[in-house]
């Protein structure tokens, strides 16, 4: 026997009818169980954009022209065909997916709870990745240095945690940048460390002290950048995923530049070169280093997290339609 599904929305179109006439004059011809599917009107899948309604699966054969009696008629042959084939055969995998009821397998469930639940899972990931840096300070604070110290040690592996680049926490100022940056009216890293920020080791390894405040362990532009994939990703689920994905070329131009002008103008004009003495030598500023970070996480996500929309729908789309065939089957 030969599993037919029919999804269709709550009210019986012609479509529908026609659609049923034709499988039950072949259901003459052919074994074949008919499940019709009824798709709720507030149902995702049935919006405009998503899966067209009524919408046939044959076994395992998706049916194009559902209306060309034709065309549903030689699916039906192909499905018998096939079926046959494999009986023969006896390659039961085969005969399953078209002979017994629709059952979703254990890589079909990992799929569709992945393309349901991507979003909060990289949410999640996301917001521990940027989170925990701010715990490292806390920890400081409170005097699990140890503790600290694997936060500061793991974060190192990803990220230059220099010194004048980071955000503090529990100190006089919220950062301390080079005097090279030129901000008046903040003490100068040089100054508050005593160390001289061309010692990158030293730097990287300063986290801070109780006048000072202590470090995060994500520098500024990395804290930005993270922060603000986090917020797109909470924007884009309260959009229900209905933002569209930004051209690539949008993206090259929007987040790459900022953050490459910025980043790359900054260690260009600090390399000690004779043909780059044109260059003036500067330091980007913590202002600056969150808006270039800020920019490129947001444009990045928007560019990313649609597409990835788009590219899931589909299997999510199909996975969902078995999952309501499945629940219909055993319900009988």
């Amino acid at each position: 026997m030969i599993q037919v599904y029919l999804y269709s929305d709550e009210k019986h179109t012609e479509e529908t009818r026609q659609i049923l006439a034709t499988l039950n004059e072949l259901s003459n011809r052919f074994d074949l169980e008919v499940n019709e599917i009824q798709l709720p009107k507030a149902s995702w899948i049935s919006e405009k954009g998503k899966v067209n309604l009524p919408e046939l699966h044959i076994g395992n054969f998706i049916v194009k022209d559902v209306l060309n009696q034709s065309v549903v008629e030689s699916t039906v042959q192909r499905a018998q065909e096939f079926l046959n084939y494999s009986m023969d055969r006896r390659d039961m995998p085969a005969v399953n997916s078209l002979s017994k009821p629709v059952e979703l397998s254990g890589s079909d469930k990992f799929a569709l709870w992945f393309s349901r639940s991507y979003l909060w899972f990289i949410s999640l990931l996301v917001l521990i990745y940027v989170g925990l840096p701010f715990f490292a300070p806390v920890l400081m604070k409170t005097g699990a240095t140890q503790a600290a110290g694997l936060i500061y040690r793991g974060y190192r592996l990803v990220c230059h945690q220099l010194g004048y680049r980071s955000f503090y926490l529990f100190g006089e100022q919220a950062v301390y940048p080079r005097a090279l940056a030129g901000l008046e009216g903040l003490k100068t890293f040089e100054e508050a460390t005593h160390i001289h920020p061309d010692n990158l080791t030293e730097s990287s390894l300063f986290v801070g002290n109780n006048q000072l405040g202590f470090k995060v362990a994500l520098c500024q532009r990395d804290v930005a950048i993270y922060g603000s994939i986090l917020l797109f990703a909470i924007i884009f689920a309260l959009s229900k995923r209905k933002i569209k994905t930004i051209p690539w070329y949008v993206w090259l131009v929007v987040a790459l530049g900022p953050i490459g002008l910025d980043g790359v103008s900054q260690l260009l004009s600090q390399m000690e070169f004779s043909f780059l003495n044109w260059l003036p030598v500067r330091e980007s500023t913590p202002f600056l280093r969150v808006l270039t970070g800020f920019i490129f996480g947001w444009f990045t996500s928007w560019y990313a997290f649609p597409a990835l929309e788009e590219t899931l729908l589909p299997t999510r789309q199909r996975l969902e339609l078995r999952t309501l065939a499945s629940q219909r089957v055993r319900k009988k």
